[in-house]
């Protein structure tokens, strides 16, 4: 997938908590409470976004390409640092 200039970074949206638009939110839970509980850091945490809202924001296909652009980087940058920390690792995006 090609580079995109319109990056949603994580966080973004919910920079003020509760003001998050809904397809942020089910189940009384917000994405962003999902990736920052599990402490995922920036890659991870946008490929969970992306997987969260892919139905709800009208742009599957698109949602879902960002979110394995995101999981590819992470999946690379785990194999030229087995032990790097992936929290915390924001780099761009998509």
């Amino acid at each position: 997938m090609e580079k995109q200039r319109d990056c949603d970074c994580v966080g973004r949206q919910a920079a003020v908590k509760g003001s998050s638009p809904s397809y942020y939110l089910a189940g009384g839970i917000e994405a962003i409470a999902v990736i920052e509980a599990f402490d995922l850091g920036f890659n991870l945490g946008n490929v969970i976004k992306y997987v969260l809202r892919h139905r709800a924001k009208g742009e599957a296909l698109r949602d879902l390409e960002k979110a394995l652009w995101y999981l590819s980087r992470e999946v690379k940058a785990q194999r030229n640092n087995p032990l790097r920390d992936t929290t915390h690792c924001g780099n761009g995006g998509p």
